[in-house]
């Protein structure tokens, strides 16, 4: 599954509250670490740990699709499928920057008797 580019301009305080307790874990952990130069860079080991995952094959994609689950970003009942690990509706995977080959089709509304 393909990210759209757009999808990495967002606000500078945005992008400060997603990665900020990502970055901090990488810190704590001992994985990101200044060079010579003052500039932040992976240690090492999470180079080796990277080039090992990158050897690997990466397992097959499945599309799996529900209906009547809650979208995990607008919390909207219907037909979602799993992208990145979340549940999302077509509308919120186009609002993120996900490219799909093939679009979700919108249901129509249950009818209430």
């Amino acid at each position: 599954m393909a990210v759209a580019p757009e999808a990495y301009t967002r606000a500078p305080s945005d992008l400060e509250s997603r990665y900020a307790p990502v970055l901090t874990d990488l810190v704590t952990a001992g994985l990101l670490e200044r060079d010579d130069r003052g500039r932040w860079v992976l240690t090492g080991t999470a180079h080796r740990w990277l080039d090992a995952q990158a050897t690997r094959p990466l397992p097959p994609a499945e599309a799996r699709v529900a209906v009547g689950l809650r979208c995990q970003a607008c919390g909207e009942s219907g037909l979602t499928t799993m992208t990145d690990g979340r549940r999302l509706c077509s509308r919120c995977k186009v609002v993120d920057g996900y490219v799909d080959a093939d679009p979700v089709p919108q249901l129509r509304a249950r009818r209430t008797h």
